[in-house]
């Protein structure tokens, strides 16, 4: 088994908000006892109130072993034990008293932290809290998604040392270990610093142990050094675990190839929005405007912002200036050459509704 991280005290009292407990071990006991007992209720009566749907959603789904009702009891009575940082004992008594086990615990946490909104932010903090616990309770799975979930929050000064320590544990799991989830979070972390060659390592690991994005990533770095014929067998690798990416770009290395639109449609209908852009781009290339427009509109529609702009561009070819006007604007708020020019064609478009208007006149 691998050693459960050692948290510390400062830190986590500022993630989560609970400082004034460790006020309390200093005053005299009856009212430390009873300053600990209003802040356990003020945290009891913070709990998130998560949709049904969600959970019945993620129960049907299999991402939650068991139903909304066992969920929301469990959130319920784990929101108390955020006024303390996480940790081993008190994660025990929680699938104790529950009858679950740690990775169960882990999938409740994902669930809440996937479906949090924005604001409150509770659900999101319980959600970390509840990995931070699982990754104490030697819960692979808690510790990977931890890594991933503290990397995107590697800005904040005080989350550098944790995501430090989660790194040593993630790579004692991925190296004594050999866990494919650790061996693919590797390669991520390696690669995100520039360590290609370490990456290719720990990629070529997972993908042995069967992880299909793991050759996916594998092929992408390939194909960034050059090593196209490397990096098309390893796309491959991953069409036949039915990885979605890895049909995107085994159909972008083989642009002329008969398969691509296959293989677009494919990753485009597992929810990949740079496939359903693309499968516009090639419908609009092959001279099917209504196809190329449907695919646009969905990729469009998610936030894509260079099918924004492909989209409006149609539209002002026919004629339909304020709806093309309206996508300009979205696509013009992206930073680099889609921002800018979207916003050259978004000023060609305001001139050509201010002449119409003028004519109106």
């Amino acid at each position: 088994m691998f050693s459960p991280i050692r948290f510390r005290v400062g830190a986590h009292a500022q993630y989560f908000h609970t400082s004034r407990s460790h006020l309390a071990t200093r005053l005299r006991p009856a009212f430390a006892i009873r300053h600990k007992q209003r802040i356990e209720d003020e945290w009891r009566h913070r709990a998130p109130e998560i949709p049904n749907d969600v959970l019945l959603s993620a129960h049907k789904s299999k991402a939650l072993p068991f139903g909304p009702a066992v969920a929301t009891r469990l959130v319920a009575d784990y929101m108390p034990m955020m006024v303390k940082e996480p940790n081993e004992i008190s994660g025990r008594a929680i699938c104790d008293e529950h009858n679950i086990t740690p990775a169960d615990l882990t999938r409740l946490a994902l669930v809440l932290i996937r479906s949090a909104p924005k604001d409150p932010p509770v659900q999101a903090q319980a959600g970390l809290h509840l990995l931070f616990t699982c990754s104490t309770l030697h819960d692979p799975t808690a510790t990977i998604e931890l890594h991933r979930q503290l990397s995107n929050m590697k800005q904040i000064p005080r989350v550098v040392q944790d995501l430090r320590d989660i790194s040593q544990i993630l790579r004692k799991i991925a190296s004594e270990h050999e866990h494919p989830g650790a061996l693919f979070r590797m390669g991520e972390m390696v690669s995100q610093s520039g360590k290609e060659i370490e990456a290719e390592k720990w990629f070529e690991k997972a993908a042995e142990k069967g992880v299909a994005a793991a050759w996916t990533s594998l092929g992408r770095l390939q194909q960034r050094r050059g090593d196209t014929t490397k990096a098309i067998a390893s796309f491959k690798k991953g069409v036949e675990l039915d990885d979605p990416y890895a049909y995107l770009y085994l159909a972008m290395a083989k642009d002329n190839s008969p398969q691509k639109e296959t293989y677009l449609l494919k990753a485009a209908a597992s929810g990949v929005i740079s496939a359903a852009h693309s499968l516009g781009a090639h419908y609009a290339k092959t001279f099917k405007p209504l196809l190329a427009r449907e695919w646009f509109t969905l990729a469009a529609t998610e936030g894509y912002a260079a099918s924004q702009m492909s989209l409006a561009i149609i539209l002002r070819e026919e004629g339909k200036l304020s709806e093309a006007l309206e996508w300009l604007v979205k696509a013009n708020k992206e930073p680099g050459q889609i921002g800018q020019v979207s916003g050259k064609i978004r000023r060609e478009v305001e001139l050509e509704m201010g002449k119409v208007k003028q004519k109106r006149e």
